[in-house]
């Protein structure tokens, strides 16, 4: 999440930018949100159709193994918001 945020958000001929990740923890659920000030998502785009084979084993990767949501969205103020939501408490089929 974060090096595809470092890789697509931000113009190439544009020096400044940020990636943020913020963690937030709940009695259920563990949010990590990555979020950067950089273009934004193109118009129409989905997570559900999109056909970047990255995106993909990430998606399957959270769901499959850790149970887990991950979702994108436009940033209130400009760029991206990825959002990964895993339960606490369950331990996670992936083996390192």
């Amino acid at each position: 999440m974060v090096q595809n945020a470092i890789e697509h958000a931000f113009d190439p001929a544009v020096e400044a930018g940020s990636v943020t990740i913020r963690a937030e923890r709940s009695a259920r659920w563990l949010d990590v949100v990555v979020h950067d000030d950089g273009r934004g998502l193109p118009e129409g785009f989905s997570l559900e159709t999109s056909d970047s084979l990255g995106l993909q084993i990430v998606r399957t990767l959270v769901s499959a193994e850790l149970d887990g949501t991950l979702g994108m969205r436009q940033a209130p103020s400009s760029g991206t918001d990825v959002v990964l939501r895993v339960p606490i408490g369950r331990r996670a089929r992936l083996v390192l």
